[in-house]
């Protein structure tokens, strides 16, 4: 799909809402690059292997990949490729993202993906004992086990916004029509 103006899909949300999952898909669907801060989280473990147990070392790290995330994002810009961007973004998120959009011209479309926050907790905590889950990204510090701490500290996520923005609840997955979420950011590209 190619449209006059560039543009950004930007996949926001709090933790275990289905945000990477569902950001794979549409960058496959519109057939663009998919930039997601986990992976390059992962590769940076794979290769410094860093001590997950110290909750230090995690946010060093995801700070180093936030700082990657951002440079492919300008990167691809600079060249004028439209993509998909998908990270836990914060508020502050947008003073980085902003200016960038805006230089470069780009159209963005945030879909902040959202559940109950009871529901994302468990699911939160849930994933980090599967089998699939990178070692990188396991939480193995004890404080996101407390329910007012993970919600206090998610929760700001919600307010993250860069252009217009879809809201998806995933508190039940099999309820989401992700049809009809793929047709309204399809009609956003075609409008742009």
């Amino acid at each position: 799909m190619n449209a006059a103006k560039p543009y950004v899909i930007i996949v926001a949300g709090i933790p275990a809402s289905g945000k990477t999952t569902y950001a794979r898909h549409i960058a496959e669907k519109l057939q663009v690059p998919f930039i997601g801060k986990d992976a390059i989280k992962e590769k940076i473990y794979d290769v410094i292997r860093y001590d997950t147990l110290q909750r230090e070392n995690s946010q060093l790290y995801g700070a180093a990949s936030y700082s990657v995330f951002f440079h492919i994002a300008e990167c691809l810009m600079k060249a004028g490729v439209s993509f998909v961007l998908e990270s836990n973004f914060t508020p502050a998120s947008a003073d980085v993202l902003l200016p960038l959009v805006k230089k470069y011209e780009y159209s963005p479309l945030t879909v902040m993906f959202d559940a109950d926050m009871r529901t994302l907790h468990r699911r939160f905590c849930e994933r980090d004992t599967t089998d699939g889950r990178h070692p990188g990204l396991v939480v193995k510090s004890n404080v996101f086990n407390d329910f007012d701490f993970f919600s206090n500290a998610t929760s700001p996520l919600r307010n993250f916004c860069i252009g217009d923005k879809i809201v998806v609840d995933t508190t039940d997955f099999s309820a989401v029509d992700y049809g009809e979420v793929d047709s309204l950011i399809i009609n956003f590209i075609k409008q742009e």
